[in-house]
């Protein structure tokens, strides 16, 4: 059964596939598929979700929305969402997830990419600087933003 699902999630090209992907990280027989789903699948919505849980190592989900009343006078009721997340059961090295997400078609994928760069910036040393250029003159802005950024923080540390 987990197959044809994994299939499905792969294969869609439409429609909420992360939320779908989310919620079906609940349970754990989906842990040896994430690396699959992050490399093939059609959505770059979903394999940039899929990158996200293997770098976090946890899967995360909206559990429910609670219900916050109006304070004040002006003050609109909101709901507030609740996130359930366990641990995953699968470990990728970094820097392979990291050289994977990096060469992504999609710039939402590298966007996830160097956020996680951003992250790790002390422990990749001199890896951190290849990425940073490496998205620094990235196609999209949103990627190449996030490699200046790196870069300048490699910079302030070099003082």
């Amino acid at each position: 059964r987990m197959p044809q699902l994994v299939a499905y999630l792969i294969n869609t090209t439409a429609g909420p596939i992360p939320t779908l992907l989310a919620q079906v990280g609940r349970s754990d027989s989906i842990d040896p598929y994430l690396n699959h789903i992050a490399d093939n699948a059609v959505q770059p919505h979903v394999r940039a979700k899929a990158f996200r849980c293997l770098f976090e190592g946890r899967l995360f989900w909206l559990e429910r929305r609670e219900f916050q009343p109006a304070r004040g006078f002006y003050g609109q009721d909101t709901f507030t969402p609740i996130i359930g997340e366990r641990k995953i059961t699968v470990h990728v090295p970094l820097l392979d997830l990291l050289h994977r997400a990096a060469n992504d078609p999609s710039s939402i994928v590298r966007k996830v990419a160097a956020e996680f760069v951003i992250r790790n910036i002390e422990t990749l040393g001199s890896d951190a600087r290849d990425f940073a250029t490496r998205f620094a003159a990235d196609s999209s802005v949103n990627v190449a933003e996030q490699g200046s950024y790196i870069l300048k923080k490699l910079g302030e540390q070099d003082k």
